[in-house]
Order: C-alpha cells, then sequence, then structure tokens
C-alpha cells in the first residue's frame, strides 16, 4: 500500500470519521481507521458498532492499492497542527506500522490488518421510517434542553 495524498486533505476527511470512533472501544480494532485505497479512491471508515462514517477522496495518488486499519488518535494528533503539504504513506506487507513521509520527518504509525476491521451492515438490513416534518421538529424541540453544547 502506497499513495500521496494532501495533509489538510487528509485530515478534513479523517476528522469527519472521528466522530464515530469511540475511546472506550469494545473491540481494540475499533480503535483505528480503516484506510481502503482502491479505483483512484481512498475510503476512510470510523466505527463504533453503533454509529459508522464512511467519507472518500479522489485528490491523491495511488502507487499501490490495499486496505488497512490504521490508529485514529496517533494519526489525527500528528497531522492537527500540520500545514498543507504532501504526505506519502507506505506500507509493506508483514509489517505492523505504516510510514509517514512529509518535510517535517518520517513518522512510524501502527497498524492492524484491514481483515480484522468489522463489516458495516448492508443497505437491505436497514429499515426506514416516515415522520411528518412537524412531529420531528416538536421532538426536538422538546428535548433540545437535555443536550449539551
Amino acid at each position: 500500500m502506497k499513495f500521496i495524498i494532501s495533509s489538510t486533505e487528509l485530515y478534513h476527511h479523517l476528522s469527519l470519521a472521528y466522530g464515530a470512533i469511540s475511546r472506550n472501544a469494545v473491540l481494540a480494532i475499533l480503535e483505528n481507521f480503516l484506510f481502503e485505497l482502491d479505483n483512484g479512491k481512498l475510503r476512510i471508515t470510523g466505527s463504533n458498532l453503533d454509529t459508522t462514517i464512511v467519507t472518500e477522496s479522489e485528490d491523491l495518488d495511488i502507487q499501490e492499492s490495499g486496505s488497512l486499519a490504521i490508529k485514529a488518535n496517533i494519526l489525527i494528533d500528528t497531522l492537527r497542527d500540520m500545514p498543507d503539504q504532501p504526505l506519502e504513506f507506505k506500507h509493506e506487507n508483514d509489517d505492523h506500522n505504516i510510514s509517514l513521509h512529509s518535510s517535517y520527518g518520517n513518522y512510524k504509525i501502527p497498524c492492524e490488518a484491514a481483515e480484522d476491521y468489522p463489516e458495516m451492515p448492508s443497505a437491505d438490513t436497514v429499515e426506514f421510517s416516515e415522520l411528518p416534518s412537524n412531529d420531528l421538529e416538536d421532538m426536538i424541540n422538546t428535548t433540545i434542553f437535555a443536550t449539551s453544547n
């Protein structure tokens, strides 16, 4: 697995998917982002088994396809204050780290096999209900006081 992406582009997608990652995950693998490189796209998944967020980027240079689960908190903390620059990610088979090369230095971030990441539910198992918008607005207005900022 090898690709090059802008640090701000990647951080934008990571911050979206990070909303689904729990600090006290039921499974250790859920403390990771799932990276999948295929067909010119990078798909990033974050999940806590109740909520799953998937985001895709096409603004990158894929040199080798593959998939990998990368430690979320370490990756997002590394990119948080990094200025916009190209980042090169490289993973060798049988290695438990992914190499990140930037103009500020080289980093090794722990990773795991993508096969260990739980599968998302398929769309045919999801049930939808219709609700009039006025009823939804009333429900939100009567419970909004109980939410935090």
